[in-house]
């Protein structure tokens, strides 16, 4: 079953390739706390694999799949909230400079 879902999706015409290269997946991994199953996980999402598709290569059931995925999800927007709320700071904080400076 693995061998012939391996197959499915490398032959898909809109199959993908994990877009991050070794050392930068593990690095986005460890820094956003991913366990090793949530990394899995997320590369299979990132190959274009469906949830049921998933839950039959990692031999779990779907709603642990779904389980990890609104966890991965919920992790990933508090992540991107806090780097918007980073960049705005900087911003705010380099208009302050640029005005002070005047």
């Amino acid at each position: 079953m693995d061998r012939q879902l391996d197959r499915g999706v490398a032959g898909s015409r809109h199959a993908l390739k994990n877009p991050f290269g070794g050392s930068e997946w593990a690095r986005l991994v460890e820094e956003w706390g991913f366990t090793g199953q949530q990394a899995r996980i997320v590369e299979l999402v990132l190959c274009g694999l469906g949830d049921k598709q998933i839950a039959m290569k990692m031999e779990l059931r779907l709603p642990t799949v779904r389980s990890h995925l609104q966890e991965i999800s919920g992790r990933v927007e508090l992540i991107l909230r806090v780097m918007a709320m980073r960049d705005m700071w900087v911003g705010m904080s380099s208009n302050k400079m640029e005005n002070h400076q005047k």
